[in-house]
């Protein structure tokens, strides 16, 4: 590819990620630009989701996506795997969500899945494409 093609006027590379520096210069990644879900007007990465969702001490771990919704755009929705023997409602979690994050943040849609459902790409990460439409078909847990 020619140097036009990858980088802007300004001589930037957009690689279609967000990010930060901190005040010492330190580069922290925080999500794909095109994994946004865009609810309603607002933009929620989706790994903050799962930051505070996996800090659950029943939650093994989660993935965060958009559903499609008429109005919305898309709407926050969460496949969680609990640990062996764990339990935990949708609406528990909602509630404690609310404490960290704000209102548009937290899953309309929560999903308690088995690990096995959580589907893969070949290098071990999971397709959030293909979740979604995985959960488009099933019943969201609980209110």
């Amino acid at each position: 590819m020619e140097r036009e093609d990858c980088f802007d006027a300004e001589g930037f590379y957009h690689s279609g990620d967000s990010g930060y520096f901190n005040e010492d210069g330190v580069l922290f990644f925080k999500a794909r630009l095109g994994d946004l879900i865009k609810t309603g007007g607002a933009n929620v990465a989706p790994r903050d989701v799962e930051l505070a969702i996996d800090e659950q001490p029943e939650v093994r771990c989660s993935y965060v996506v958009g559903l499609p919704h008429p109005d919305r755009g898309q709407q926050v929705a969460a496949a969680i795997v609990l640990n062996d023997g764990a339990a935990l409602d949708a609406s528990t979690l909602r509630e404690r969500l609310r404490q960290q994050l704000a209102a548009y943040k937290v899953p309309v849609n929560i999903f308690f899945c088995a690990q096995e459902d959580i589907p893969f790409t070949d290098s071990g990460k999971v397709d959030k494409r293909r979740l979604a439409q995985y959960l488009v078909n099933q019943k969201p847990s609980g209110p």
